[in-house]
């Protein structure tokens, strides 16, 4: 945390959160806690915005992560089974 500090007293840049996380290479969210723990004021509007946003890709993530699955999981009515055992080809039309 001490080289937080030393940082937050160097930075003259425009939005704090930002280049705090770029710099450590955190996330804002975490970017944001420890900023807070060495005691600068993040207005909780900017604070919720930005919490409401990353929650948002997170679950636009997931459900893509879940439409990719279920495509895979989709099945053709024609397939092929080859019997390894055997070396017999089955085909289902």
């Amino acid at each position: 945390m001490n080289s937080g500090k030393e940082w937050v007293k160097t930075f003259n840049g425009k939005n704090i959160i930002k280049g705090y996380a770029k710099w450590f290479g955190v996330d804002s969210i975490c970017a944001i806690t420890e900023l807070k723990i060495i005691g600068v004021l993040i207005p909780e509007n900017l604070e919720n915005q930005i919490r409401k946003s990353y929650k948002s890709r997170i679950e636009l993530k997931n459900k893509r992560k879940k439409q990719k699955e279920l495509e895979r999981m989709e099945w053709d009515d024609n397939f092929e089974f080859i019997d390894e055992d055997s070396n017999v080809n089955y085909f289902w039309f």
